[in-house]
């Protein structure tokens, strides 16, 4: 018996020989895979962070923290505020649009009934954010472990990624009746304006990620509501990935580790000193991180482009994804020879949901969602470059901000159109030939002027803010911003600079390139109101100015916007005033 055992068993040694050797060559390889990619991509070398660093991320971590409690503070007092009051109660609406004024960069404000419906909404149309998944479970149970909660990135059509904090509401009786959902830019949670890059007067660039490996903040916004496990800048690379998802896995810490710089174009090597705060439901990992960069490396233009060559391009590669299809187009835009090789003009594809397809000057990108990518003034660049392409194409400004620099961006232009409902291509360059200073504090003087407009609407009525409107003495009429007021239908309704069009239609007043940006400003203010640049041409100079423009719709019917000039440039030669 044991012979015969023994005669098996040898014959089925012999006769899985071969497989068993397979196997045993394939566990071989597999080791020597995963030691060659440890080798490859070293994991995070913890250290003892410099004195100064260590300083500055505690000073970071307390910041915040303050700030935080600010936030909840001022929101528990809101929704105190609100206790008893009826959702008709004008006293609600001053009280929400009280504290959407202390805000300027608020995406929107609304009163959600215990039945989940809309009650309550003086500023904005938030439908978009209610409908998410997110939202539109909150429920009396939500709050039980806290008061406030944070909830996102969230997508706003209008002002991209935003964070939302809920608070509940109560009846006099102390039922549950609803909550306030107030959405807001993430700088916010920084107290600070969006794109900013350092730490206070330091050298450390800064950004915040939640446990989930969500960021919640970089300088640049692109990366907000990205997800470090999934977005392919970091699952494509391995020694990027291993080093931020320490940051994620551990509360605090240092180290030196492998990661993007400043403009997630190159990979670098980094020293990083992270700690945690919570707010809203929330871990949130602050992180502050330096690395060596050579500023002399920063390439000013020396090429201007001119929007005849731009649509030049575009046209050509339109039509050359016309006739060979979606992959061998993206081959030739990455091709440095090839038919679209043009110095000083970069070409790029992105899908019409804002992927990007195709970009040679930034290939760490592709695959990434880059709609909430944002430009010096915080502009959906990507988003208004869809939104162009939905009208059939055309030309989109944007300001490029240069990494390390005070404040200098480069004022460029781009020519884009749609190949099909799925995705579309583009061509952009400089049209000046030096850097501008680029000021943040314009953003915040529109907001305010068309605010200071929407109040007196509120006090006084439609009619009385139209005459004030009118009138040049008239403090609401600043000379340095241009205050006007339009229905939906395009009628002019007020404007003390243009009194020969006031009551007509000026939806059909196009600018030098053929876009409607009136028509443009009314887009934007159905959709909740925000941002936009808008060109004009000097008719004796032929220069071109360039404004920035803010817009929010009073209701459904009008809105009021207010603009003020950024740059001027010449379209022949590039020169700037």
């Amino acid at each position: 018996m044991i012979s015969e055992r023994t005669s098996n068993y040898t014959m089925a040694a012999r006769h899985y020989s071969i497989p068993l050797a397979a196997l045993l060559l394939l566990v071989i390889v597999c080791i020597g895979t995963v030691l060659l990619m440890h080798l490859s991509y070293p994991g995070p070398r913890y250290i003892d962070a410099p004195l100064e660093m260590q300083e500055s991320s505690q000073e970071f971590a307390s910041d915040v923290q303050a700030h935080t409690s600010n936030i909840e503070s001022v929101l528990k007092n809101l929704s105190g505020d609100l206790t008893g009051l009826t959702p008709d109660d004008p006293r609600a609406g001053d009280l929400i649009r009280t504290y959407y004024d202390q805000y300027p960069d608020a995406a929107g404000i609304v009163w959600v009934d215990a039945n989940g419906s809309v009650c309550r909404e003086p500023v904005y149309s938030m439908s978009v954010l209610l409908a998410a998944p997110e939202i539109a479970a909150l429920n009396e149970s939500s709050f039980a472990e806290h008061d406030v909660l944070m909830i996102g990135p969230l997508v706003s059509q209008t002002y991209g990624m935003v964070l939302c904090f809920a608070v509940p509401v109560y009846a006099e009786d102390k039922t549950y009746n609803g909550f306030v959902c107030i959405a807001h830019l993430p700088a916010l949670l920084l107290n600070e304006t969006p794109g900013t890059p350092y730490f206070k007067e330091t050298d450390y660039e800064l950004w915040v990620i939640n446990d989930d490996g969500t960021y919640l903040y970089h300088p640049d916004a692109g990366l907000i509501g990205q997800n470090i496990y999934t977005d392919p800048m970091f699952v494509s690379e391995p020694s990027v990935l291993t080093g931020v998802r320490a940051v994620v896995e551990k509360p605090s810490g240092a180290m030196n580790y492998t990661g993007y710089d400043l403009s997630c174009t190159e990979v670098v090597e980094k020293t990083g000193v992270w700690t945690t705060v919570s707010f809203g439901g929330q871990d949130i990992r602050l992180v502050l991180d330096d690395y060596s960069y050579d500023v002399s490396q920063i390439l000013f233009p020396d090429t201007i482009v001119t929007p005849d060559n731009l649509k030049s391009i575009a046209e050509s590669m339109l039509v050359y994804a016309f006739e060979n299809g979606r992959e061998l187009t993206l081959n030739a835009m990455n091709n440095p020879s090839g038919p679209f090789a043009t110095p000083g003009y970069d070409v790029f594809a992105f899908s019409m949901n804002g992927t990007l397809l195709s970009m040679p000057s930034q290939t760490y990108g592709v695959g990434m969602d880059r709609t909430n990518y944002r430009d010096a003034y915080s502009m959906l660049s990507v988003t208004s470059m869809i939104n162009r392409c939905m009208q059939g194409g055309g030309y989109v400004h944007y300001y490029l901000k240069y990494p390390y620099t005070d404040e200098q961006a480069r004022l460029g232009l781009a020519y884009v159109m749609p190949v099909d409902e799925n995705w579309f291509i583009g061509v952009d360059g400089p049209v000046q030939d030096h850097s501008v200073t680029y000021d943040m504090t314009k953003r915040t003087e529109v907001v305010h002027t068309v605010q200071a407009a929407q109040e007196y609407v509120l006090a006084f009525g439609r009619e009385a803010a139209l005459a004030k409107m009118m009138d040049a003495t008239d403090p609401l009429v600043k000379e340095d911003t241009h205050l006007f007021a339009l229905d939906y239908n395009g009628t002019l309704l007020a404007d003390e600079t243009n009194r020969s069009n006031v009551g007509k239609d000026v939806f059909y007043h196009t600018d030098s390139y053929g876009n409607s940006p009136i028509r443009e400003v009314v887009m934007v203010a159905r959709t909740g109101g925000g941002y936009l640049y808008i060109e004009s041409e000097n008719p004796v100079t032929h220069q071109h100015m360039l404004y920035l423009t803010y817009v929010e719709p009073v209701n459904d019917t009008w809105c009021i916007a207010s603009a003020i000039s950024l740059d001027a440039y010449d379209v022949s030669a590039g020169s700037a005033s």
